[in-house]
């Protein structure tokens, strides 16, 4: 056997094992993308093993059952195929109701995995003229001159990691007394602490957590959940449909 694919499959083998033998331990995970799934989940995970193509996937369900052949053509001609599996990857399938093992979707989740950023701009506060104060043009210029010099984009996003945690990144610091007097200010960002597959969707959460005695402690109860249907993902591009909104991310590199 090739070397190459000698060692991939070794991979899928020990990584699959090791999934196995956790398996009485995170039975009753729920939101995890371990070896349960969620309430309502019909989707298959599983771990992308040697054989797979642009029309194939060779899977290894989490089940521990063996590997199986998927026909994945029409997902790939639908476009339905997001981040293309390679050997060892965590992959979800959602299954065609037209024929047995034969793909509607594929999402390659380890795909996911790092930091995703988009850059957004302040908008200016409501002007409020000082009292007595007389508002004209050549004023108006000058608030505008100013509020060019503001308009200094940040970074916004998340990091999703392995453990199903998220990183928010970007607008979540405290006011402070320079933020209080610029002209302008950030869109709010929502924060969430958890994410998950289900149906080949992405489900982010914020969860309830307090910090006592330097320790964080969550209670495990939702505060609010939102669920992104995956439009794209390549290697440094994601789209994320929240509802009717369509945000797009590239991925932040990071430094070793």
């Amino acid at each position: 056997m090739h070397k190459t694919l000698f060692f991939g499959l070794l991979l899928s083998l020990s990584v699959l094992l090791s999934a196995c033998s956790e398996k009485g331990s995170n039975a009753n995970v729920v939101g995890k993308n371990k070896m349960e799934k969620a309430k309502g989940d019909s989707a298959i995970y599983g771990l992308a093993s040697v054989g797979c193509s642009d029309s194939v996937l060779m899977l290894m369900p989490k089940t521990c059952e063996n590997p199986q052949h998927i026909d994945i053509l029409d997902a790939m001609r639908n476009h339905r195929v997001f981040g293309i599996p390679k050997v060892g990857d965590e992959v979800c399938v959602l299954l065609s109701k037209d024929g047995d093992w034969k793909a509607d979707m594929v999402l390659n989740i380890s795909e996911l995995f790092g930091s995703w950023v988009y850059s957004v701009l302040p908008v200016p506060k409501e002007y409020k003229p000082a009292d007595g104060e007389v508002v004209t043009k050549a004023t108006l210029a000058l608030r505008d001159s100013m509020l060019r010099t503001y308009m200094i984009p940040r970074e916004y996003g998340f990091t999703l990691s392995r453990q199903n945690s998220v990183s928010m990144m970007g607008n979540h610091r405290r006011n402070n007394v320079t933020d209080i007097e610029s002209p302008v200010e950030y869109p709010k960002q929502k924060r969430y602490s958890e994410w998950h597959v289900w149906n080949g969707k992405l489900v982010f959460t914020q969860v309830d957590m307090s910090v006592k005695n330097d320790s964080v402690i969550t209670t495990n109860k939702i505060l609010h959940s939102d669920t992104a249907e995956v439009v794209l993902l390549h290697k440094d591009s994601l789209q994320l449909r929240f509802g009717d909104q369509l945000q797009c991310y590239s991925r932040k590199k990071t430094t070793e």
